[in-house]
């Protein structure tokens, strides 16, 4: 998995985009801390970051690195 760019970097709200070379897709890290969720997920995505379709390829409770997270995706 390779880290293409960072969306956003707060204490709050972490978005970065990543790309697997292996199958040509683009998957958004997404985590989030607020007073209605408290969770990291991982999106597929285009090379922009937007997110088509909002089923979540990976997702767990509160924080967990991309490094971490991003190998359920990559298998």
């Amino acid at each position: 998995m390779e880290f293409v760019k960072t969306i956003a970097n707060e204490d709050d709200c972490k978005q970065a985009i990543f790309f697997l070379p292996e199958n040509g897709k683009y998957y958004k890290y997404s985590y989030v801390k607020n007073e209605y969720t408290h969770e990291t997920m991982v999106f597929e995505c285009d090379e922009n970051g937007d997110v088509e379709n909002h089923m979540d390829l990976a997702s767990g409770s509160g924080y967990i690195p991309s490094s971490e997270i991003l190998e359920q995706v990559n298998g």
